[in-house]
């Protein structure tokens, strides 16, 4: 019997989910996005501290496109893709309409003079909390992406970008 839900776990974990949302350049739209993601990876049985890893980096890079993309304009629509294939990795791309941002020229929150800084530090976050991150689009976009600890090798928690 333990055999047969083991499979029936892994049968869920490799099943592909895909799903494109648009919403408001709003922060009472983050949710919309973030609870779908959740509940997907929930439903693929991915373990609580990589489930909330990722909810944290799409809130992350929402805010941030909400806020810098954007600037705060709900009448602009930010776009947000997710993958989860059957190798047991979430892929999500999330797109502003701005005029995007040199991510290098971001300053290191981990410098003593940007320490007390109210804000800074969703990049140094959205790095730390998945495996992989990369900008295009000259900064319009960020694509993350994240395997479940059950497919990943042990692997340390990266604390630098």
């Amino acid at each position: 019997m333990l055999r047969l839900g083991a499979q029936r776990d892994r049968e869920l974990l490799r099943s592909t989910n895909q799903f494109t949302m648009t919403i408001p350049a709003d922060p009472a739209a983050i949710p919309t996005v973030t609870d779908g993601v959740t509940q997907v990876l929930e439903e693929k049985h991915w373990p609580e501290e990589d489930v909330r890893a990722v909810e944290l980096a799409l809130q992350e890079a929402l805010a941030n496109a909400i806020r810098h993309g954007c600037h705060g304009d709900a009448s602009k629509q930010l776009q947000c893709s997710v993958t989860c294939d059957e190798s047991g990795e979430v892929v999500i791309i999330v797109r502003d309409p701005g005029s995007g941002f040199d991510p290098g020229a971001v300053a290191d929150p981990l410098d003593p003079a940007n320490m007390l800084k109210p804000s800074g530090r969703g990049l140094f976050l959205i790095n730390a909390l998945m495996d992989h991150v990369h900008f295009a689009d000259g900064g319009r976009e960020v694509q993350m992406r994240k395997k479940t600890a059950l497919d990943r090798p042990h692997t340390h928690h990266r604390f630098l970008p």
